[in-house]
């Protein structure tokens, strides 16, 4: 599927307010290699302005999960956002959204 994304000419930014050894370990356990790009946003700035934040339990606030595909002109064309981390948008419909926003 990488290579799916890379003839879309897309670049995948992994955007985590872990710490780079977090995402070394990420990269490594999920065998991600090109097009992925890890960045660190330790305060989070990023998720909560597209994704937002939960609560669980009383006390501890995280960050939501977010899959956002921007287009052209820095243009939101596709996002998802889902508290369960495990649970992800498909690759492919992230790919459809890729190839259509390039071919706007």
């Amino acid at each position: 599927m990488e290579s799916e994304f890379a003839k879309a000419h897309a670049i995948i930014y992994a955007i985590s307010n872990e710490g780079p050894d977090k995402q070394d370990q990420m990269r490594a356990k999920e065998k991600l290699g090109e097009p992925f790009v890890f960045l660190t946003d330790p305060e989070g700035k990023l998720a909560k302005s597209y994704a937002g934040t939960y609560t669980e339990g009383r006390m501890a606030t995280i960050l939501k999960p977010a899959t956002i595909v921007v287009g052209r002109g820095g243009k939101i064309v596709y996002g998802v956002s889902i508290e369960d981390f495990r649970i992800r948008p498909p690759a492919q419909a992230v790919l459809d959204a890729t190839r259509k926003s390039m071919d706007k």
